[in-house]
């Protein structure tokens, strides 16, 4: 791969050593037409990984076509992988090509593969053993080139056991195998990621957003990411849109990140009481005077800095007198 791909999709994924020894392992295995399994929670990124192979394949001007085995309702997933003849045995009026047809030469891309049933695992099993297909209802075959990249985000070994998968099936598709670690566990990517997102929605939108705030990237870090990096482009979007100026804050977060709580190999930060005590509410004061000046002393936005609801902040800025300095 060039260095602009590697850049692009490490702006997509991530710059952690395991993301980019996977793009090693895309950049040694992309002009073979062996078969890959891409393992990974929902919004790794997977299908980013598949377009960055075919892209970098000899098959890259050739189809890339894309098909969710758990969004097409089983009596039709044949149909539309394997295409179907007119007639009384397949039920249709018509013919019409299956998407493994229509993307001869080019790249399958099947997505949550461990949803296939058992009548499709078979007959995708033929395609790639004996690299032909019979539409549904047919009788002829047809021989078809293409590369089969699946992608699944629960292990198969566990279906094999169950009988819900076919283990010879899951042989030719496993020669090449990646599997994309979880947000979670990788936190260091998550400034540089929102960095990017940050650029392409600014860009898109229009707006003049161009940094997060200290603590709003804390946050970000800190959250556990069930999404992954789907969820965090999508926050940060959603961030750019509602900014109020050009750095997003706390109070430009859901709420589910602003009050997530520590995770389990996180330690609290602990207070600890000087030995001649403290005037606390002067203490509490200045805490509040220096969150309200890093927020431009917008109440909204202080708030959550501090922990408090937008009510209970107003009542100790009436309490303390607090009012923002002239300038």
């Amino acid at each position: 791969m060039s260095l602009n791909d590697i850049q692009s999709i490490s702006n997509q994924l991530g710059f952690h050593s395991t993301i980019q020894n996977i793009l090693r392992i895309v950049d040694k295995i992309a002009s073979t037409n062996s078969a890959v399994l891409i393992i990974g929670e929902s919004g790794t990124g997977k299908e980013i990984v598949a377009r960055a192979i075919h892209n970098n394949s000899p098959r890259r001007d050739k189809p890339f076509m894309v098909i969710n085995c758990a969004g097409i309702a089983a009596a039709q997933i044949e149909n539309e992988l394997f295409g179907y003849e007119k007639g009384i045995i397949s039920g249709e009026s018509s013919s019409e090509a299956g998407i493994i047809e229509m993307a001869n030469n080019g790249t399958v891309f099947l997505e949550d593969i461990s949803e296939l049933n058992k009548i499709a695992q078979s007959k995708l099993f033929r395609v790639i053993q004996d690299k032909q297909i019979c539409r549904t209802g047919g009788k002829t075959y047809i021989t078809v080139d293409v590369r089969i990249i699946s992608a699944s985000n629960k292990e198969l070994e566990p279906l094999i056991k169950q009988g819900d998968f076919r283990d010879d099936l899951y042989y030719r598709l496993n020669v090449i195998n990646i599997k994309l670690p979880p947000l979670r566990d990788r936190s260091s990517d998550v400034a540089m990621l929102t960095d990017f997102f940050v650029g392409k929605y600014s860009e898109s939108s229009g707006t003049a957003v161009n940094c997060v705030s200290h603590i709003a990237l804390q946050m970000l870090q800190s959250y556990g990411w069930p999404g992954n990096v789907r969820q965090l482009e999508s926050v940060i979007e959603r961030a750019v849109l509602m900014s109020s100026n050009s750095c997003i804050e706390p109070v430009d977060l859901p709420s589910e990140i602003t009050y997530a709580h520590p995770s389990d190999s996180e330690e609290e930060t602990k207070f600890v009481l000087p030995a001649n005590g403290i005037n606390f509410e002067k203490f509490e004061k200045e805490i509040i005077v220096q969150a309200m000046a890093r927020v431009d002393w917008v109440i909204g936005k202080a708030a959550p800095l501090l922990g408090m609801t937008y009510k209970t902040l107003q009542y100790r800025l009436d309490k303390f007198k607090i009012d923002r300095p002239m300038s």
